[in-house]
């Protein structure tokens, strides 16, 4: 434990995987300030984390939202199922990682229905499946074909 108004910055761990769960892990480095924000790490050595960490990995939340969509009756199928139609409302997607969205709401009579998602794949950037690292929360819009007005 710390003496007040010191802070423990720049933890660094050591992860054996990136499957989700628990593990010991080696704590790479780590820094120790004094109250005024000297580097006193030195002092410490080996009294911060004498064993190895326990390291929890979990699932990143992403949050998926569907384009709404609306237009009066003409018979015709209304649907917004294009790359621009959906984005993520929430969450961070690392960097070099995409998403394929397949969006599959559709109407064609007057009323409401959900722009719903179909399947949503996220690889990494050596074009991996890694969907299974993620929490993934659908947010579908609204499909709306209103009557026409005589």
């Amino acid at each position: 434990e710390l003496p007040e108004g010191y802070t423990l910055t720049d933890i660094k761990f050591s992860a054996p995987q990136w499957e989700t769960g628990t593990y010991k892990s080696n704590i790479i480095n780590y820094r120790v300030l004094d109250p005024d924000g000297n580097d006193v790490t030195i002092e410490f050595a080996d009294k911060i984390f004498p064993e190895p960490a326990l390291l929890e990995i979990i699932p990143c939340p992403l949050t998926i939202r569907t384009k709404d969509a609306s237009k009066v009756y003409n018979g015709l199928e209304l649907t917004a199922n294009k790359d621009s139609d959906w984005w993520i409302s929430e969450g961070i997607l690392p960097e070099g990682f995409t998403v394929k969205v397949t969006i599959t709401g559709t109407i064609t009579k007057v009323g409401e229905k959900e722009n719903t998602i179909a399947s949503v794949i996220i690889l990494d950037e050596t074009g991996t499946d890694v969907t299974k690292y993620f929490e993934i929360t659908e947010k579908p819009g609204t499909l709306t074909i209103t009557p026409v007005i005589i």
